[in-house]
């Protein structure tokens, strides 16, 4: 009985790694979900904690968040273009997955029907991306 030689498993696991990660980027769906794990690892939120056990649960959230980078990296080395959608697409959502509109979120005046916000308070991108709000 002969064995095969042994192939560079590390190389074909990196290979379909890759693949996966282009085939969700392609699509609004994968953007999102890929956009929400980063999230889920903290890559978007602090990872220090205070009171009792703080150090150590500081330790496994920035090793969460470790991972985390890891896969934004491979989103933006190897899918530019559509992790710039992912930012625009992701962009008026919290790491809750909620909307950060000033009107959905406060529960003020309805949305109008054309999209605008007529709320002037905080700066605002084109396009009604909040930088910061009061």
């Amino acid at each position: 009985m002969t064995q095969e030689p042994k192939r560079d498993s590390g190389a074909r696991s990196r290979v379909n790694n890759e693949l996966v990660i282009r085939m969700l980027m392609a699509q609004p769906e994968g953007r999102r979900w890929l956009w929400d794990k980063v999230a889920d690892l903290r890559v978007f939120s602090t990872t220090q904690q205070f009171g009792e056990n703080a150090s150590l649960t500081t330790a496994f959230l920035e090793g969460k968040r470790s991972v985390g980078l890891a896969l934004l990296a491979d989103m933006t080395r190897l899918c530019p273009t559509e992790y710039g959608l992912a930012v625009v697409e992701n962009g008026a959502r919290n790491d809750h997955g909620n909307s950060t509109s000033r009107n959905r979120s406060r529960g003020s005046a309805p949305e109008r029907a054309d999209g605008a916000d007529d709320d002037t308070s905080g700066d605002e991108r084109p396009g009604g991306t909040v930088l910061w709000d009061d």
